[in-house]
C-alpha cells in the first residue's frame, strides 16, 4: 500500500468508562459516515458493536470491537473496547492497535475511576487523543466547569475548540473556534448548516478563541512570537499547529456533541481526519504491556 494511502488511514479507539454512551458514539458515527442506514442502540440489541448474545442480554460492552467507514476520503477503523472495570484488560491490549483516540467526558465534569485508568495507560503510550463532551441534550453543567473539573483529575489542561449552543433540550450546535462560524445541528445524522455566530454569544466566542489561539501558539516558536508581538495568525497556521500538538500528545482539543442523538458526529469526524494521526505518523509501541491480565 502507498504512503499516501496509509495517511489517508485513521484507527481511532473510542475510550471512556462504562455507561458513558461510547457504544452509542461509535454508531452515531457509522450513521454520520453512511456506513449505517440507522442508528444501532445497546438498549435494543440492534448495535452493530454489541452483537454476542451475552452482550445484548447484559446491554454493555464485554469485548473489543472493530467496525470501519470512510470519512472525506479518509478510511477510518473504529474499535470499541470495553469500559467496565472488569473487562479493562481487553482494553488496554485493544489501545497498542490504535494510532490515535477519542476520549468521552461529561458537561458535568464527572469521572470515574476508569476513566482515570484509561486516561493514565493513554499517557504511557504517548496516545494522541481528541476529548468529546457528549450528552451535551441530557446533563446540566457549564463548559468552564467541565474542563476546570476534568483537568483536575487528569492533571491535564484541555482546550475547547467547540463551545455549546444551547444547552440540554436547547442544544442545537456549536460554534468552531477555530473558523469563528456557527454550526447549526440538521437531524440525526450529524449533519451542520453554518451560519454566523450569535450576536449574544460573540464575546464568549471571542474569550475561548484567545484561549485557543494562546495554547496552540505555545506548540510553534514563530506562531508564539508572532503572538505575544499581537501579530494574526491564520486560520490555516492554527489548524497545522493544532494538528502537531494532538500528535504528539501535548494538546487535547475538546468537542461538544450528543451522542445518542447524533449530535455533533459529523463535526466529530472532521476533527478525527483533521487532527488525529495515521498509523504512519505513529512509531511502533514498544515494551508497553498492562501490568496485570
Amino acid at each position: 500500500m502507498a504512503v499516501d494511502d496509509i495517511r489517508r488511514m485513521r484507527t481511532v479507539g473510542l475510550l471512556a468508562e462504562g455507561g458513558a454512551g461510547k457504544t452509542s458514539l461509535g454508531e452515531a458515527l457509522l450513521l454520520g459516515a453512511g456506513a449505517t442506514s440507522r442508528m444501532g442502540h445497546t438498549e435494543d440489541g440492534s448495535s452493530t458493536f454489541d452483537f454476542e448474545p451475552e452482550e445484548i442480554r447484559r446491554k454493555i460492552t464485554l469485548s473489543t470491537a472493530f467496525h470501519s467507514l470512510s470519512w472525506k476520503r479518509h478510511d477510518l477503523m473504529l474499535i470499541d473496547p470495553p469500559g467496565y472495570a472488569n473487562f479493562l484488560s481487553d482494553t488496554r491490549y485493544a489501545m497498542e492497535a490504535m494510532s490515535g483516540a477519542v476520549f468521552l467526558g461529561h458537561i458535568a465534569g464527572h469521572l470515574k475511576v476508569e476513566s482515570e485508568r484509561l486516561w493514565d495507560w493513554a499517557n504511557e503510550l504517548n496516545l494522541p487523543r481528541i476529548v468529546y463532551l457528549t450528552r451535551m441534550d441530557r446533563e446540566e453543567g457549564a463548559l468552564t466547569t467541565a474542563l476546570d473539573e476534568m483537568g483536575r483529575v487528569l492533571e491535564t489542561k484541555f482546550i475547547a475548540i467547540q463551545i455549546p449552543i444551547g444547552t440540554q433540550a436547547n442544544f442545537r450546535g456549536v460554534i468552531d473556534l477555530i473558523t469563528m462560524r456557527a454550526l447549526l445541528f440538521q437531524g440525526e445524522n450529524g449533519a451542520v448548516r453554518e451560519d454566523a455566530i450569535p450576536m449574544e454569544m460573540q464575546a464568549e466566542a471571542d474569550e475561548y478563541r484567545d484561549k485557543l489561539v494562546e495554547a496552540v501558539a505555545e506548540m510553534d516558536d514563530d506562531l508564539l512570537a508572532r503572538y505575544l508581538e499581537g501579530g494574526e495568525i491564520t486560520t490555516a497556521e492554527l489548524k497545522d499547529a493544532l494538528r502537531q500538538g494532538v500528535v504528539s500528545a501535548r494538546l487535547f482539543p475538546v468537542l461538544c456533541g450528543a451522542g445518542l442523538r447524533g449530535l455533533g458526529t459529523q463535526t466529530l469526524l472532521d476533527a478525527i481526519v483533521d487532527y488525529l494521526p495515521s498509523p504512519a505518523d505513529r512509531p511502533a509501541v514498544s515494551g508497553a504491556h498492562p501490568k496485570t491480565r
